[in-house]
């Protein structure tokens, strides 16, 4: 899955968009928390990588509110609206493109945590960003994130391929291939859950992709006709029009 970094950027700044049709992102910060938790008593320093509005910020810093906390995003809106949501002096918000080495080696290393909540799925080279994240965590820290993984809306590819057309939507990682991602970093469990959103219609589940700027096709897709999408939005509502989100989460420890 690719796609240039400044694209990125722009489909994800509209933060305000963001939180009004965001839905697996409040549920998967909260089951990440809870994993993180788990695995870690005191961090005195966290590193979180793609915040966007956050959401999962305002839980880590609730949770250890004597951790310094840098919080990092792509979007520059995504990191103003984070910052009107977190109010705490330890927790600090930076502009950081995680894929770009020399970026990331400047924000240094040591960290208690590092973590991520469903950010990891846009990056271009996943294996090597989330091992080179591994790296910035001190000996016995972990490393945790959620990510979205195959096996994500299968209501809207089937719906497709009733039509007989193949859906736009991007090819998300294996979870075998997600196990393998860490394997030379440390220790890492790996669970899965498939979280389906309510009864929805096709046009509010194209606008929820839109505000969540996840709606770039993958590469090579030709858009449908009018007539064949319209067909496709009419199967997808027939067969309920609920949407499921496969959501991998994975803990490193180092």
């Amino acid at each position: 899955m690719t796609m240039r970094r400044g694209d990125l950027a722009q489909r994800f700044g509209s933060a305000v968009s963001y939180d009004a049709y965001a839905r697996v992102q409040p549920h998967a910060a909260r089951h990440l928390t809870s994993l993180i938790e788990r695995a870690v008593a005191r961090p005195a320093r966290i590193l979180e990588v793609g915040c966007g509005t956050g959401g999962l910020t305002k839980r880590l810093a609730a949770l250890y509110p004597e951790a310094a906390v840098l919080a990092t995003d792509l979007a520059p809106g995504m990191l103003e609206r984070a910052a009107t949501q977190v109010a705490s002096a330890r927790v600090q918000f930076m502009p950081l493109n995680a894929e770009d080495a020399a970026a990331l080696a400047r924000v240094g290393g040591d960290f208690d945590l590092v973590c991520s909540s469903l950010c990891a799925q846009w990056f271009t080279d996943r294996r090597g960003t989330l091992r080179r994240l591994a790296a910035l965590v001190r000996p016995g820290g972990i490393c945790a994130l959620s990510i979205l993984c195959n096996g994500t809306f299968p209501e809207w590819r089937l719906a497709h391929e009733a039509c007989g057309v193949t859906p736009a939507t991007p090819t998300f990682a294996d979870e075998e291939d997600l196990r393998a991602d860490w394997a030379a970093s440390g220790t890492a469990r790996w669970s899965f859950e498939s979280y389906t959103e309510p009864t929805q219609t096709a046009l509010a589940f194209m606008r929820g992709l839109r505000g969540l700027g996840a709606d770039r096709p993958r590469p090579g897709h030709r858009p449908l006709s009018a007539g064949r999408m319209r067909r496709v939005m009419t199967r997808f509502e027939r067969q309920g029009g609920t949407a499921t989100y496969r959501v991998g989460y994975g803990v490193l420890l180092r």
